[in-house]
């Protein structure tokens, strides 16, 4: 009963973690990403999507619908023809979509969205029995609340992409990475369990996401690094012991010699002892064990080479150098604070901006100085440095990836999973002192409420849609699109990859919601305009508008005309069309199509309306 008002407590915790990850789940449509995670997760694939001709609306329902009997192989040899991602994710996905297949409840973005939600839940629990095995009970409560309302995890766990569960299962590795460590720092052999959990979990991140590799890497190189110190360390503290004895027997013998009292004589001060020489042997005897998940990853490895010099993965090529370093500040200013900033009016913009600088200075402080203390600390400091050093070591490859393989993986702030666990748990120990006067526990509480309030806050704004927006926003274009629901509505999407279709399906998604299942007037045409591999971002669009002249099925009479372009701007777009007209047996006849000019749009990406008649 003792500790009832503690587990009370983390009961608490995850359950406002709960509230804030779930509410508002589907307010957001689904973007881009998230429709290819929905392909693959109901066992679709792209070539179930008609490409360079006009359909119905309606032909898309059976699409997205859940194909039943697929196997998470073939789920595996779609994901690895059809996207730069490992397929476990979408294995897991098409499996949890099968087990609650309620229609009735929940929308299908509810249920895609509520698998990432839970693993994000999880990873609270994580991150607590991380701190509590890393530094105290007390530091596991701390570091579960900041994991709980950080709006960078409520932003990932909304989103129905594969980001909260690595995270989840690299919290579960540091886990394991911290009771190795201290078993060795207790010269122990770490149980076959704990050896196996932390194998487990390493692998098993790396198929679910790549980058996990990352962290994996790190945690190898800092357990090394960290017991090759120790025992330098150790080397260096016997011999200032031998030579402070030496000095000492020197004194009591010339002491002795001259008869002098020995009594005063000083003794060897308090040095501490680092790590013994037999954790390090230990280490040594234990390299293949370390070593045992590179060779479970040696597949994927091969798959992620062949994947980086993919055309999907030239969004990330770096174009300024400097640009990583503010992006990189940018990102971590965002784990704890986001306040609305994109798309608002500049009398919001500037104050919110101004807000979040200052409290990331405060907060940075903060973190300077707390984690120093804990670093310095008898009782934390192994288990601070191991953490720090983690850390760093997973930046160290962020910069490799960016400088030496040219990808610029800062531009998407949610790679920063990777580490993001450690910095909550360090965070976390840091607002708990022991054995503080009264005024300094008091500051630290304050310390805490502020972090958590601002928290709260900014997940009240990503929930919103107020914060972490996305690129384009397919439930506004679908605002503009449905101007007119009697004349029969043609939406034609010029892609270039498949990321373009998604997109393009992203718009389709919504049109459904406003337009009703019955409605026989809706239709979409994804037009082609260059090869699927490379080709300029404005270039080919010459040939969508061939193809639109040639597109057949399309209801007679007048007809809103809606171009989507990605890259064009209002002088890109001709000012005249053609398609076939349908009273015309033979499709000769062409129906002119004159552009609208004060119904162009751009949300991200930009959207051009012709009257067909």
């Amino acid at each position: 009963m003792k500790n009832l008002p503690h587990y009370l407590a983390l009961l608490g915790i995850l359950t406002f973690g709960t509230v804030l990850r779930f509410w508002h789940l589907d307010l957001k449509p689904l973007w881009m990403d998230e429709v290819i995670t929905t392909l693959f997760s109901l066992g679709r694939s792209y070539n179930d999507i008609p490409l360079n001709i006009a359909f119905s609306l309606n032909y898309l329902e059976p699409i997205f619908t859940l194909k039943p009997g697929v196997t998470c192989p073939q789920i595996a040899h779609t994901v690895a023809t059809q996207s730069t991602h490992p397929p476990l994710f979408f294995c897991l996905m098409y499996q949890w979509l099968k087990a609650i297949n309620f229609d009735l409840l929940h929308s299908l973005t509810w249920k895609l969205r509520a698998l990432p939600a839970l693993a994000g839940v999880a990873t609270i629990a994580a991150i607590y029995c991380l701190n509590r095995i890393a530094f105290s009970a007390a530091a596991g409560l701390t570091g579960a609340a900041i994991m709980a309302v950080s709006p960078f995890a409520v932003y990932l766990s909304q989103e129905a992409r594969h980001y909260t569960l690595p995270m989840l299962l690299i919290t579960l590795a540091l886990l394991g990475f911290i009771q190795i460590q201290q078993d060795l720092s207790r010269q122990q052999q770490p149980s076959p369990f704990v050896w196996f959990f932390w194998i487990a979990t390493n692998s098993i991140s790396f198929y679910v996401h790549y980058f996990s590799i990352i962290a994996f890497i790190a945690q190898v190189i800092t357990l090394i690094t960290q017991k090759t110190e120790g025992r330098r360390q150790n080397v260096e503290s016997r011999n200032k012991k031998r030579k402070i004895r030496g000095e000492n027997t020197q004194c009591r013998n010339r002491n002795t010699e001259n008869n002098l009292p020995i009594s005063g004589l000083s003794t060897s001060p308090c040095i501490r002892v680092s790590p013994s020489p037999h954790s390090a042997f230990l280490l040594s005897s234990n390299i293949p064990l370390l070593l045992l998940p590179f060779a479970f990853c040696i597949p994927g490895m091969m798959t992620l080479i062949r994947y980086s010099s993919q055309g999907e993965t030239d969004w990330l090529k770096l174009a300024n150098p400097i640009a990583p370093l503010y992006q990189t500040l940018a990102g971590w200013l965002i784990f704890y604070i986001a306040l609305p900033i994109e798309k608002q009016s500049l009398w919001i913009q500037i104050p919110a901006a101004l807000l979040m600088i200052i409290f990331a200075g405060w907060l940075g402080r903060y973190l300077w100085l707390n984690v120093g203390q804990i670093c310095s600390c008898y009782q934390t400091q192994e288990t601070a440095k191991m953490l720090v050093s983690f850390i760093i070591i997973a930046l160290i490859f962020f910069l490799i990836i960016v400088y030496i393989l040219n990808k610029d993986i800062t531009l998407a702030p949610r790679y920063n999973y990777v580490y993001f666990p450690a910095l909550c748990a360090l965070l976390g120990a840091s607002c708990i002192k022991n054995n503080q006067i009264k005024l300094e526990q008091h500051k630290y509480t304050y310390s805490l409420f502020i972090i958590l309030l601002v928290g709260i806050l900014s997940s009240v704004f990503v929930t919103s849609n107020l914060a972490f927006q996305k690129p384009y926003h397919p439930h506004k274009a679908v605002k503009d699109m449905s101007l007119n629901s009697a004349i029969p509505l043609l939406v034609a999407v010029g892609y270039n990859n498949f990321q373009d279709v998604a997109l393009g399906l992203s718009f389709a998604l919504e049109l459904r919601k406003v337009y009703p299942h019955s409605t026989p007037g809706v239709y979409l045409a994804f037009l082609q305009r260059n090869s699927l591999d490379t080709a300029p971002p404005i270039s080919g669009y010459d040939t969508v508008w061939q193809s639109l002249s040639k597109l057949r099925d399309l209801p007679a009479g007048p007809l809103n005309l809606w171009v989507v372009g990605a890259g064009l701007g209002r002088p890109d777009y001709p000012l005249k069309l053609s398609l076939s007209d349908r009273s015309s047996k033979s499709y000769k006849m062409q129906r002119v199509c004159n552009i609208d000019l004060a119904r162009y749009h751009t949300v991200g990406v930009s959207y051009q309306l012709y009257r067909c008649y």
